[in-house]
């Protein structure tokens, strides 16, 4: 995809938006869209890019390729968000979150527990703290992930993620994955790997339709 790093929100109605009869890669897992990856609490020794990058590795001392973010640690407090910001809105009803390889024992402890999905209109009309600017598009409490060994394509282990599904008709530019709690760790909360999905393409994507899942 082409992430690039970087340190409301009534969607858009689409109704002239194709429906596609399989699930469209937008971001993360070779995504096809263009967009901007922000983690205003990312541990900077872990690149933002190992977020979306499609590896998934459980040799911990690959950094690159999974992400760590500041959870109640050096000077940050919960909860922290982890965002796509696309270069032309898209319209995302499913997504994937790869956690980290442990499950939940261990360092799996950092992987996210609960959380909200907001769609937005940008990085920069968004305000965490100000619900006119986004909209809730799906929530998730007390969630688990399992845990596996090795070094995979996450595009093409699907079975590794959890995956959530929900109705949704609007775009957005700026999605926005805001976690209120990890699984216990004190410090990080950590992701290996979250990909945005649709099951529209927009008229100017229409030639474009990506990775189909």
């Amino acid at each position: 995809a082409g992430g690039t790093a970087a340190f409301t929100a009534s969607g858009t109605p689409t109704s002239n938006a194709t429906t596609l009869d399989s699930l469209q890669a937008l971001a993360g897992a070779s995504g096809t869209e263009s967009f901007t990856a922000y983690a205003p609490s990312r541990h900077t020794g872990y690149p933002i890019s190992g977020a979306y990058n499609n590896v998934l590795d459980s040799n911990t001392s690959n950094s690159s390729d999974f992400m760590h973010m500041n959870f109640n640690f050096n000077g940050f407090s919960a909860p922290v968000h982890f965002a796509y910001d696309f270069t032309t809105p898209q319209i995302v009803n499913k997504y994937r979150i790869w956690g980290r390889f442990e499950g939940n024992t261990g360092s799996g402890n950092q992987n996210p527990k609960s959380w909200e999905l907001r769609g937005a209109t940008s990085q920069l009309l968004y305000d965490e703290d100000n619900q006119n600017t986004y909209t809730i598009l799906d929530t998730q409490s007390n969630q688990v992930f399992n845990p596996w060994s090795g070094i995979y394509a996450a595009s093409d282990n699907l079975h590794l993620a959890n995956t959530y599904t929900f109705t949704n008709t609007k775009s957005f530019g700026y999605y926005i994955l805001h976690i209120t709690q990890n699984n216990g760790d004190d410090r990080y909360v950590s992701l290996q790997e979250w990909a945005l999905y649709s099951s529209y393409t927009l008229p100017s994507q229409i030639g474009n339709s990506g990775r189909q899942l």
